[in-house]
C-alpha cells in the first residue's frame, strides 16, 4: 500500500535531511582527522587547511614549515588540530587580515605557532575562554595528553599568539 501523497513528501524532506547530516557528519570527520594527514604527511594537510581557509574566509595564512621529517601520528594529528582551531579562532574572533603558521623542531621538542595581526584578547577574554568555547581547552587538553603545552598571549589591537610545545622524537 502506498503513503498518501502529504506522508510520502514528509518521508521525501526528512530522507533528504538525513542525506544533508551524513554529508556533514563526514566533513566533520574529515575536518578532524583528514585522510590527507595519513596519506601525505602534516606539512600538505597544513597546506590544505591554509589554502582552505583563505578561499573560504578571504584571510591570508603563511605557512613557515621547517619540518624536514614525518612525525609520530599522535603528534601530527595534534598539531593539525591546534593549527584548525587556531585558524578558526582568527576567523571567527579576531579581525585579523593575516595569520601566521610557524611549525619546527628544536632540541627535541615540536613548536606550533598560530598567531594574527587581529584585534587581540584581553584578560577576560581569556579567562572565560572556557567558559564560552571548547577550542582552547581543548587544544591544551591534547597537548598535555602528550606531554605538551599551550601559551596564549595577546594584546589588545595587536593580535593574539597560540603557542603550542611538546616533546617529539624525529
Amino acid at each position: 500500500m502506498t503513503p498518501p501523497p502529504a506522508i510520502q513528501r514528509q518521508l521525501a524532506e526528512v530522507s533528504e535531511r538525513l542525506n544533508q547530516v551524513e554529508d556533514q557528519l563526514r566533513h566533520l570527520s574529515h575536518e578532524l582527522r583528514p585522510p590527507m594527514l595519513d596519506e601525505a604527511g602534516l606539512v600538505p594537510a597544513l597546506r590544505f587547511l591554509v589554502d582552505g581557509v583563505w578561499a573560504r574566509k578571504g584571510l591570508g595564512v603563511v605557512l613557515d614549515n621547517r619540518l624536514e621529517t614525518r612525525l609520530p601520528s599522535a603528534v601530527e594529528t595534534a598539531v593539525y588540530r591546534v593549527v584548525q582551531e587556531g585558524l578558526s579562532n582568527v576567523c571567527r574572533h579576531a579581525r585579523a587580515t593575516q595569520a601566521w603558521v610557524t611549525v619546527f623542531v628544536e632540541r627535541g621538542e615540536l613548536h606550533c605557532i598560530v598567531r594574527d595581526d587581529g584585534k587581540g584578547m584581553n584578560e577576560a577574554m581569556r579567562s572565560s575562554a572556557g567558559r564560552r568555547g571548547l577550542g582552547l581547552v581543548g587544544m591544551r587538553e591534547r597537548l598535555i595528553a602528550l606531554g605538551g603545552t599551550l601559551h596564549v598571549s595577546s594584546t589588545t589591537g595587536r593580535g593574539t599568539q597560540l603557542h603550542a610545545r611538546m616533546p617529539v622524537e624525529v
